[in-house]
């Protein structure tokens, strides 16, 4: 459940949520949708959304579709029409959904807008663009709010007001690549924020001196965001597998080591041949 403000949340939409979506719709939603039928829209849609505050009210809900409204195209047959009249390259059913529709209580709708969008690129890691498309002489104001922004149609014959939200306005782009020391200067505020002890142990310079040692056993990698370090993951092939398994219990994973026959791969046969037994006081007890 995503939380919008203090008093609002965003959850999956139920069935039943209808009535009282019913109850949003205004002559507003209706100019830019059209004629909308809840339960319908909520059954054709692969994702819905619904806003709530207080106790469970519904002050909001948004409907997602991965073709646009049957009011503009067919949806089997939509990209030759998208291409035609609108023409945004790279957009197809998978990376791409479309509003059925979106209704907001509109004393929550600025910051509401945005949070709907950052829960669908949270959800759906392959979805890149959410377009919104209304009639164009339709006033609908959430098409206006971050991160929504209005491109040109390349049909003027056409009834419609597209607007398009980005996942890399919503969320910056991270790039993985392998570290080098000069990361250093951006890794140890990063380190240090989350606990001191590895500087206090290893001294000021531990991460170069870690990213130096690189080898064919041990990589460093760093997630690069603007051009500055934001992530670290070190990895190696030497492990010490007795250490792990004196201090976790590895039992479910053969001790992380490979399986030879006559190795024990099934502990929870062994404990129920035990029959459970509870020791209590150097006296054994079925357990209970």
């Amino acid at each position: 459940m995503q939380r919008v403000e203090q008093f609002i949340k965003i959850r999956r939409t139920e069935h039943t949520d209808a009535v009282r979506i019913k109850k949003l719709i205004d002559q507003n939603t209706v100019d830019a949708f059209g004629k909308i039928t809840v339960l319908k829209t909520l059954e054709r849609s692969i994702l819905s959304l619904t806003l709530t505050k207080d106790e469970n009210m519904v002050v909001g809900c948004a409907c997602f579709s991965d073709a646009p409204s049957r009011r503009f195209t067919v949806p089997e047959s939509w990209k030759n029409w998208f291409d035609r009249n609108i023409g945004l390259p790279n957009v197809d059913s998978t990376n791409s959904l479309f509003m059925e529709l979106l209704i907001v209580d509109p004393f929550c709708v600025k910051n509401s807008v945005d949070e709907i969008c950052k829960t669908v690129f949270k959800m759906l890691i392959d979805v890149q663009h959410i377009f919104l498309l209304t009639n164009s002489k339709a006033d609908f104001k959430p098409a206006s709010f971050n991160p929504f922004q209005k491109i040109a149609t390349k049909s003027t014959t056409i009834d419609l007001s597209v607007s398009v939200a980005y996942r890399h306005d919503v969320f910056p782009v991270l790039f993985s690549r392998i570290a080098a020391v000069e990361d250093n200067d951006d890794l140890v505020p990063l380190f240090n924020s989350q606990n001191d002890l590895l500087r206090k142990t290893y001294g000021n310079y531990y991460v170069a001196e870690l990213v130096g040692a690189q080898n064919k056993e041990m990589k460093c990698v760093v997630i690069e965001c603007e051009r500055k370090a934001v992530g670290f993951l070190s990895a190696t092939k030497r492990i010490n597998l007795e250490s792990l398994n004196q201090c976790y219990d590895l039992t479910l994973f053969n001790g992380l080591c490979k399986p030879y026959p006559g190795d024990n791969l099934s502990p929870n046969e062994q404990l129920h041949q035990q029959g459970n037994l509870l020791c209590l006081q150097g006296k054994c007890v079925n357990d209970f």
